[in-house]
């Protein structure tokens, strides 16, 4: 359940919002969300959003830490790098994937 100043997540008329939860109360068994924002909504529990969701995920991807390890990047860096920098003729890591990699894993491990 969440509770007031939680992050809400929900859909209405087809449109996607993000929104503080201002209120909270359970009425004949289902709980309202009152939240605003941007908008002032009320929001039934069964419209709410959760990670479930790839807009939601999406969003809490950008504001969530996770441990990972270098390997991991290495391995995601080898992947995809060459499809980010290969057809970029300004950068300077145009083939040059494993430098990238190495200043990256460097700057990880030794700069705060």
């Amino acid at each position: 359940m969440l509770k007031i100043g939680d992050t809400i997540f929900f859909e209405k008329y087809g449109d996607f919002y993000q929104a503080t939860v201002t209120e909270v109360q359970t009425i004949d068994g289902v709980t309202l969300y009152a939240c605003t924002d941007n908008i002032w909504s009320i929001v039934d529990e069964s419209e709410v959003l959760d990670e479930s969701d790839k807009r939601v995920r999406k969003i809490l991807a950008q504001t969530k830490d996770k441990m990972i390890s270098l390997a991991e990047v290495r391995s995601w860096l080898k992947s995809y790098a060459r499809n980010y920098y290969g057809s970029d003729e300004w950068s300077e890591f145009k083939f040059k994937d494993e430098d990238m990699i190495t200043d990256l894993c460097y700057d990880m491990l030794y700069k705060n």
